[in-house]
């Protein structure tokens, strides 16, 4: 939405110290909001994160198909789940 704003690209926004910076303009990071709200652009939950590193081939059944963030966490709630525990 800020890059629409002042005409430029998606990489050349920066977001720092509560500020949105293009090369055209700084605006606070709730005037950015506002703007959006008042224009009805959808801020929230139907973004996409291209997380990195994933990949995978279906006929050949290969590639990288979850990322480590999600491995890792699910592996130890595995693990945990295995454990033998004790009642006291």
């Amino acid at each position: 939405f800020a890059a629409g704003l002042d005409g430029c690209g998606a990489g050349a926004i920066q977001f720092r110290g509560g500020q949105v910076i293009s090369p055209k303009a700084t605006r606070s990071f709730d005037e950015v909001v506002k703007a959006a709200y008042a224009n009805r652009i959808q801020l929230w939950s139907d973004g996409f994160y291209r997380t990195p590193k994933i990949h995978y081939d279906k006929t050949t059944l290969t590639g990288r198909a979850v990322a480590e963030v999600v491995e890792r966490p699910a592996a130890r709630a595995v693990a945990a789940s295995a454990s033998p525990t004790t009642a006291t």
